[in-house]
């Protein structure tokens, strides 16, 4: 290099600055400065992905520090993978100490498989005090099916105290379904007052039912105090029915008070059908001479018939 640059170098700046040197300073700092955060930028990106087992991953530009926290995550989600029973699990990368973790965990899984019946279980490699949870478990499952009549109830396993509780949970619910008129009652299985009650409970079953018009009416089960309320509820729903006649009506239950409103609700009807002009429905035999005179005179102001 020339000695004039040697011996001045702020002269040799100032040629090609102009004298103007904190500009180009300061340009310079702010280009190895982010030259420098791109470059921790990219280490941080390289080391995000080797955490998390990309491909991508560039090992050779790691750290020590580095490594051993990609170690120690590898460490944690492999005994994670083997505590769960995942195939992803590397049983040669567990200490030993992870070695007993997994075990016990094995072992769990192994003591619920066993406790749902479940064909992964092997009751081989269950110890003493798990073969007794188990068997436990199984014996408490079949006492609470048994107690609510399922089918899954094994009725050998049951102890004698706990048959004793089964068949009074069934008589309770035998008890339950009779009371309701369920098809699932069993009467042999009632005692005396139950099957007194039984048998009160359907009457006044079947007494609301007569009331009520129901298809379950059976008027023999009916007491002469009933029949009274019956009768008279049959007759009014009759009164209703005839009313506006409808088809179901029965004219021989009607009274003769009764007859008159019926008689007067069907000429009502009838005149107003001829009035709005609905022939196929109106009887003019039923029309007094004023009437026939109305619905004449309604009829020359419409140029057609209606039907209904």
């Amino acid at each position: 290099m020339s000695s004039v640059v040697l011996s001045s170098p702020a002269s040799f700046l100032r040629i090609f600055t102009g004298g103007k040197l904190r500009p180009v300073f300061f340009a310079l700092c702010v280009f190895a400065l982010s030259a420098q955060t791109a470059k921790v930028a990219n280490r941080n990106a390289n080391l995000d992905q080797c955490l998390s087992g990309l491909m991508t991953c560039d090992v050779g530009s790691l750290k020590p520090e580095e490594l051993s926290l990609i170690e120690q995550s590898y460490q944690r989600k492999n005994l994670d993978n083997c505590t769960s029973g995942s195939s992803a699990c590397n049983p040669l990368a567990l200490t030993s100490a992870q070695l007993v973790i997994v075990g016990r965990a094995a072992s769990r899984r192994n003591v619920d498989r066993c406790i749902r019946g479940n064909l992964g279980c092997d009751p081989v490699r269950l110890s003493p005090s798990e073969a007794t949870e188990v068997a436990n478990e199984h014996k408490r499952r079949n006492l609470q099916n048994c107690l609510d009549g399922n089918t899954l109830c094994d009725p050998v396993a049951l102890t004698e105290n706990q048959a004793q509780a089964v068949a009074a949970a069934r008589r309770a619910r035998n008890l339950k379904e009779c009371m309701g008129g369920a098809p699932r009652c069993e009467p042999l299985l009632l005692s005396e007052s139950e099957a007194r009650a039984v048998s009160g409970q359907g009457r006044r079953r079947n007494f609301d039912n007569c009331l009520s018009g129901a298809t379950k009416c059976d008027p023999s089960l009916l007491s002469p105090e009933q029949l009274k309320p019956v009768n008279a509820a049959h007759m009014q729903r009759n009164i209703e029915i005839c009313l506006n006649g409808g088809a179901n009506c029965d004219p021989l239950l009607l009274r003769p008070s009764d007859q008159t409103r019926v008689i007067n609700a069907r000429k009502a009807r009838n005149l107003e059908n001829c009035m709005n002009g609905y022939f196929s429905t109106c009887e003019l035999s039923l029309l007094t001479g004023p009437e026939l005179a109305s619905v004449s005179a309604a009829q020359k102001e419409r140029p057609t018939s209606r039907t209904r």
